[in-house]
């Protein structure tokens, strides 16, 4: 059984893919290991990243988006949700109220090689999908942050670190649009001068 902070859990879902044909990706990755819960959901264009001191045994299951929707946040329940995990079913209480399922059978995407190539190289400025970002800003309104606008770190063509809010344990990786691929040529300005 695991504590993690339902906040954090439905910010990171933001991110979480809705197209069925990829199902791995439909769902919150859940890594508990050295005493660290790690949160991962991405749809392939963005990611979200989280983490929060969590005890327990180790564990590595991709939390089903079924289940993740069905939590209402409440502003004054307090921020602990309990995941219990056996075999491969999975329960989530939270607020008096468990939902269960089964666990999304799947391996999640090595996040750790996306992570490593988003530095930042702000020489090289990109452009970004505007819905990705303002999904950051709601991953930051869900975790109630007073700072909740995204800052981008430009990577050029390379994924974008994101961060989310003024907090520390949560950020996210974005990747641009590629130029000829999905950018059209700039619009005529000519009529206007």
């Amino acid at each position: 059984m695991y504590t993690i902070n339902a906040r954090l859990l439905k910010a990171v879902a933001v991110a979480m893919s809705k197209e069925e044909t990829r199902y791995y990706l439909c769902g919150v990755s859940l890594t508990v290991k050295d005493n660290w819960a790690v949160l991962r959901a991405t749809d392939g264009h963005r990611l979200i990243l989280a983490r929060q001191p969590c005890a327990g045994d180790n564990c590595d299951v991709i939390i089903p988006r079924t289940l993740i929707d069905k939590i209402k946040l409440a502003r004054k329940a307090a921020p602990e949700l309990t995941v219990a995990i056996t075999g491969g079913m999975v329960s989530l209480a939270y607020a008096g109220e468990t939902f269960g399922g089964a666990l999304v059978d799947g391996t999640f995407p090595n996040t750790a090689r996306i992570v490593q190539g988003a530095k930042s190289d702000i020489s090289e400025a990109a452009q970004y999908n505007p819905d990705y970002l303002a999904d950051f800003k709601k991953a930051a309104e869900i975790m109630q942050d007073e700072s909740p606008n995204p800052v981008v770190y430009h990577n050029g063509n390379n994924p974008a670190l994101v961060r989310i809010g003024s907090q520390t344990d949560i950020f996210g990786v974005v990747m641009p649009y590629r130029i000829g691929q999905d950018l059209q040529s700039a619009p005529s300005i000519a009529w206007a001068c």
